[in-house]
C-alpha cells in the first residue's frame, strides 16, 4: 500500500479501533453497576436519636436564661423534636427521590444499548478486519495508528514499512502498551 491508498487504509483502521474501544468502554459499564448506598433503619434510629438529644439539650439551655419560658419548656421541647424529627424524615425522601430520579435516566439509557451479544458479533467481525490487515499486530493501536496516519498525511512516510520504522520508539508507550493489552484481551475473550 502507497500514498493514498495507506491512507484509507490507516483511517478505516482507526475507525474500526474507535468502534473496537467504544464497545469495550460500552461492555465495561455495564459490568459496574452504580450501587445506591442505604442508609440502614439502625443508623436513622441513631441519627434521630441525636437529633433529640440535641434538641432537648439547646432547648433546656436556652430556657435557663429565659425565666418566662420554664413554665412551658416541656412543651417547646416535644414540638422542637416532632418538627425536627419532622425536617429530618422529609429531608431524607427528597434524598431518596433524588437518587431515584437519577438511576431512572441510567436503566432508559441501558434499553437503548445495543444488547452484549451484538457487541460481541461487532467485536468478532473487527479483530477479524484487524487481523487481515498488512500492518503487523504488536502495531495496531489507536496510538500506533493515529501516529502512522500522522506521519503519512505529513508526507514523512509513504509505505507501511517507512510508517512502521518511524514509530517504532513508540513501542514502549503507556498508551499504546496499556491500548495492545485490550486489544489482545478482546481477542481472547467474549463479552458473554
Amino acid at each position: 500500500m502507497v500514498g493514498q491508498e495507506l491512507t484509507q487504509h490507516l483511517q478505516h483502521m482507526q475507525k474500526l479501533l474507535s468502534t473496537l474501544m467504544n464497545s469495550y468502554k460500552d461492555y465495561q459499564s455495564r459490568e459496574k453497576p452504580v450501587e445506591r448506598q442505604d442508609i440502614s433503619l439502625s443508623k436513622h434510629m441513631i441519627y434521630v436519636l441525636a437529633i433529640i438529644v440535641i434538641v432537648i439539650f439547646s432547648t433546656y439551655t436556652v430556657s435557663a436564661f429565659i425565666i418566662e419560658a420554664r413554665k412551658f419548656i416541656h412543651y417547646i421541647a416535644v414540638v422542637q423534636i416532632l418538627l425536627s424529627v419532622g425536617l429530618y424524615t422529609v429531608f431524607v425522601k427528597k434524598i431518596d427521590n433524588s437518587t431515584s430520579k437519577e438511576k431512572k435516566p441510567q436503566q432508559e439509557k441501558k434499553d437503548s444499548e445495543i444488547p452484549i451479544f451484538e457487541l460481541d458479533q461487532l467485536r468478532f467481525r473487527i479483530l477479524q478486519e484487524l487481523a487481515a490487515s498488512p500492518i503487523p499486530q504488536n502495531y495496531i493501536s489507536p496510538f500506533m495508528i493515529s501516529k502512522m496516519l500522522q506521519l503519512v498525511e505529513s508526507g514523512m512516510c509513504i509505505t507501511i514499512d517507512e510508517c512502521i520504522a518511524n514509530v517504532k520508539l513508540e513501542m514502549n508507550n503507556k498508551k499504546h502498551v496499556e491500548e495492545i493489552e485490550i486489544i489482545q484481551y478482546l481477542q481472547i475473550h467474549s463479552y458473554h
